[in-house]
């Protein structure tokens, strides 16, 4: 156990590397306010948020990267980082960097640093650290418009702004353009709330419906349509594989397909976005 963990760690450390050497990428201190009582391991501090060199001057469009709820910055999985039939290219981030780049995107990743907490304090200390994200970083950054990829429990995060949750303001929700969950934990009401809330939950539905997708992880080939789950509210596809820790790999071209096909904006959406200053 002590050597995997080495190799983790090991793998990291390069994914690291090569994110700052390779892509640009700057890790950006961001000040969180822990949750009174929240017990953190000693010498161990989250460290906020990984971000492009254009992130704030492009004006066009952002990617915004969400990890699950275990795993280290810049890694979707470390475990499928060092074991076997795995790779940096299916356990880390370093593929979606590279991509978005390439698109044009400015890229911010998100850091919770949540395995420095207990698995019962993360949801709490995740939401925490996305409001300190929102308050430092989202809200100076130019692009009109916001796509996310949420993996695992980072899908729920992305409901949540979906929904507006509290940490994030409805002019930044109203800049939300495309969603892609992978393997994700979120249900319909992290995302439009509940039926009670009338036209709001409909048209957060909506959104769902035409503006995100969910790869899922099955047997059935990379891409291919499975269903409309009516408990994560969009259309889910086949990740092409059933091993959830290799899921974001996979997922790679089909993610950034999804993203880059010919979108029209609700003019609802737009008239938001012109009453916030984004043209």
């Amino acid at each position: 156990m002590r050597l995997y963990e080495e190799l983790q760690a090991l793998a990291h450390s390069e994914v690291r590397r090569l994110a700052e050497s390779i892509h640009g990428m700057k890790e950006y201190e961001i000040p969180l306010q822990v949750p009174t009582g929240t017990p953190v391991r000693p010498g161990q501090i989250p460290v906020g948020a990984f971000i492009s060199q254009d992130f704030f001057i492009n004006a066009k469009k952002l990617l915004l990267l969400l990890k699950g709820a275990g795993d280290r910055t810049l890694c979707w999985s470390e475990a499928a980082c060092v074991r076997p039939g795995g790779n940096l290219n299916s356990g880390a981030m370093l593929s979606y960097i590279k991509q978005a780049i390439n698109d044009g995107y400015s890229v911010l990743i998100a850091s919770p640093n949540l395995q420095c907490f207990p698995a019962s304090e993360r949801s709490t200390v995740y939401a925490a650290h996305m409001a300190a994200l929102t308050q430092t970083l989202l809200v100076r950054c130019p692009a009109a418009f916001i796509d996310i990829v949420g993996y695992s429990y980072g899908g729920v995060i992305a409901a949540n702004m979906i929904r507006g949750a509290d940490w994030f303001p409805p002019e930044m929700a109203a800049r939300i353009r495309r969603v892609v969950f992978i393997d994700s934990v979120h249900k319909v009401s992290d995302a439009c709330g509940f039926p009670s809330a009338g036209p709001e939950f409909s048209r957060k539905l909506g959104f769902l419906q035409s503006s995100c997708v969910h790869f899922r992880v099955s047997s059935e080939p990379r891409g291919q349509y499975i269903a409309d789950w009516p408990e994560t509210g969009c259309m889910c596809m086949s990740v092409g594989t059933e091993d959830h820790d290799l899921a974001p790999g996979c997922a790679t071209d089909c993610a950034f397909e999804y993203l880059s096909r010919e979108f029209s904006v609700d003019p609802e959406i737009m008239d938001l976005l012109q009453k916030f200053g984004y043209d």
